[in-house]
Order: structure tokens, then sequence, then C-alpha cells
């Protein structure tokens, strides 16, 4: 049961450790669009043992990125994009970052914890809200071409192939 998720992803420019959350931003070299494809029915499975998300979300084709990292001086304010998906040209979800529920920064800033953060690691925004299958009851089939678009960021587009 594969699925798609409409997020984006900022990409670190400065590495650290214990980052605060007031200087996070100055280590965001980029944004780029992510679709954090699942594989719904491994998941169910993977959920029944109390260890977390592992293959469901680790596979062929999963973790896709792009088309390209716009760097964070030409997106603006990253917390006011708008956020479209659509299978087979059809709009199947519309969102916004405003809605995310931490920002990079405080991510960055929890991520840095006693631990070191280097340059070129991605930290993805989550998916928006209605931005996925599972929320529609509709799964991927084979043959179907996912788009995710964010203005400025591109269109994010893949086939799905197996």
């Amino acid at each position: 049961m594969r699925d798609y998720e409409l997020e984006f992803a900022c990409v670190l420019g400065r590495g650290g450790t214990d980052i605060p959350a007031a200087d996070a931003q100055a280590h965001i070299f980029g944004y780029t669009v992510f679709n954090d494809f699942s594989a719904r029915d491994t998941q169910l499975e993977e959920i029944t043992t109390g260890l977390g998300l592992s293959k469901s979300k680790d596979f062929t084709g999963s973790n896709v990125l792009g088309p390209w990292i716009v760097t964070a001086d030409e997106v603006g304010d990253p917390y006011r994009l708008t956020m479209t998906a659509r299978i087979n040209g059809e709009e199947v979800s519309r969102g916004t970052s405003a809605d995310m529920h931490h920002s990079f920064a405080d991510m960055i800033a929890f991520t840095s914890r006693s631990t070191r953060l280097h340059p070129g690691e991605v930290l993805c925004s989550g998916t928006v809200a209605t931005g996925c299958g599972l929320e529609h009851g509709r799964f991927l089939e084979l043959g179907d071409t996912v788009e995710l678009e964010v203005p400025g960021l591109g269109v994010l587009r893949n086939r799905v192939v197996s």
C-alpha cells in the first residue's frame, strides 16, 4: 500500500552541537521538496512492535528530494508556502507550511542537543495537513505519477514503478 507524503525540507549549510533555536536559522543553507513515500501495509505491521517505523519508510524509491535546493535567502518566509500534491494531474492535497507543528529552528535546536549536526544534513517538515493518501483512503497504483509542488521550490515528480 504505497503512499505519498507532501513535505518540504531544510538542508543545513553549517553544522554544530547544542545550537540555540535563536541561532538555528543561520545554519540553514536552503530548502527543497520532500516526498516521504510510505508503505502503509508494512507500517501497520511495524507499529504493533512498539519499536517505531523502519522498512515502511526505507525502501527502493523512498525518501525523494528535489527537484533542486533553493537557498534560504531566495525562499523568504518558509512558513508561508502553499504546498500541493497531484496524482496523475488531479489535485489531491493542498496545505501550507504555516501549519507545521515545529519550526526548523526548533528542530535544529532539539536535534543538535548533545549531537553534532553536519553541513548537508536534511530535516523534514512532517506531512502537511491532508498531505497523504492515507487521509483520503487513496493509495498509489503502479504507473501513477505523483507531483508535489511548492512555489519557488519547484515540482517534485515521481512515477510509481514498483
